[in-house]
């Protein structure tokens, strides 16, 4: 009668799930299951009898076992799905848009170049005449090798103020350093006539500490090379106040360019050198551009200054003789943004033909005589 309820209850099952409950009706899944619960019934034979002879403990462990391992297959790790990678041919398509994105959001900055000067209308000619520039003690450099010279930086910008890096950088000592012989004296620049530089120590008084002539045996493609010597110096007191000075000349004996820095000189203690900071040029000439033709007798001269010294700015013609030909002095106006003041004047000059002068423009301190900074570009001068 059991087994006629459970066949009945299959058929009705049987209705619903016709595959799965149609095989347990068959009289061969009856026989294999029978065999299915003999061999279970042995299993849990044996290990009754190894728990009867082993102790009580290890059944228990041998069912936690078994437990552990179906667990551990329940829970085993599913593999994450991979994402689906893009087609070949979208590619070029994808880098393009990462691309306009990129430039959308970072636009490229426009930097003008402060070095760019215009092409002057008629170029002066070459020099045919040669004078030998004075001849002093000379002073042997610290040797140096090509792979020193570096390049200058880049000029820096205030608006529509194009500020140049100094023609003579004195990278060391810097501004007001305090100083005990010797000093040791480190600057890029471009020499003058025959690779020459000079370099001069003034005490408080003006008077001259030391005078030296360096030769500069490398330079470089853009005509820089460095200038690394020492400066041995004697002071009557313990410290005293000072100005170095670094300046080149032409093959004409006229100064082209000159920078300084004041100094602190000591006889007693250790050196405290502070680093340069400052590497712009301190004076320079906006108009007229170099090599340019002027035809008159005036020419307007505009620049800027950086304030360090007295508050006017000395200007002149000079020819390759050494001839003033046309000199003025002009005021310099207050500093703006850039801590740069402003000088602008008609300069009058006196010439019978077209000549080549050397523009000089100087700042000096305490009278004309002591220059702190000074630079130079040659024009054509010619009459109307």
């Amino acid at each position: 009668m059991l087994w006629q309820r459970k066949t009945k209850i299959i058929k009705i099952h049987h209705t619903s799930r016709p595959h799965g409950e149609y095989q347990k009706t068959q009289p061969w899944y009856k026989e294999r299951s029978d065999k299915s619960r003999h061999k279970l019934a042995g299993t849990f034979a044996s290990l009754n009898s190894i728990a009867g002879t082993k102790g009580s403990l290890v059944f228990p462990l041998i069912i936690g076992g078994i437990l552990l391992i179906f667990l551990c297959g329940c829970n085993a790790p599913v593999k994450s799905k991979l994402p689906t990678p893009m087609p070949t041919e979208y590619l070029p398509t994808a880098v393009a848009l990462t691309m306009e994105a990129g430039k959308t959001l970072f636009p490229p900055l426009k930097i003008d170049d402060p070095t760019h000067t215009p092409q002057p209308t008629q170029e002066m000619s070459s020099p045919t005449e040669t004078a030998t520039p004075q001849s002093e003690n000379t002073a042997s450099p610290i040797p140096m090798t090509p792979t020193n010279v570096v390049a200058s930086p880049a000029a820096v910008s205030y608006g529509e103020v194009f500020i140049p890096t100094a023609e003579i950088e004195i990278r060391t000592p810097g501004h007001l350093s305090r100083v005990a012989s010797p000093i040791p004296v480190y600057a890029i620049l471009k020499p003058g006539y025959d690779r020459r530089v000079r370099v001069e120590l003034f005490g408080e008084d003006q008077r001259i500490l030391v005078r030296q002539i360096v030769s500069i045996p490398y330079i470089n493609r853009e005509g820089e090379g460095i200038l690394s010597v020492n400066l041995n110096f004697e002071i009557p007191g313990t410290a005293e106040a000072a100005r170095l000075a670094i300046s080149t000349e032409d093959e004409y004996g006229r100064m082209v360019a000159l920078n300084s820095i004041p100094l602190i000189l000591i006889s007693i203690g250790e050196s405290d050198i502070i680093p340069a900071l400052d590497m712009r040029q301190p004076i320079f000439i906006q108009q007229p551009t170099p090599k340019t033709l002027i035809q008159g007798d005036t020419v307007m001269v505009s620049g800027r200054a950086h304030p360090d010294g007295d508050e006017f700015i000395m200007i002149q013609f000079v020819g390759q003789d050494g001839k003033v030909v046309g000199k003025r002095v002009c005021s310099l106006s207050e500093p703006d943004a850039s801590d740069y003041g402003l000088f602008m004047i008609d300069v009058p000059f006196t010439v019978t033909e077209s000549t080549p002068v050397l523009m000089i423009v100087w700042q000096s301190q305490d009278g004309f005589s002591n220059i702190i900074h000074l630079t130079s570009q040659e024009v054509l001068l010619s009459p109307k």
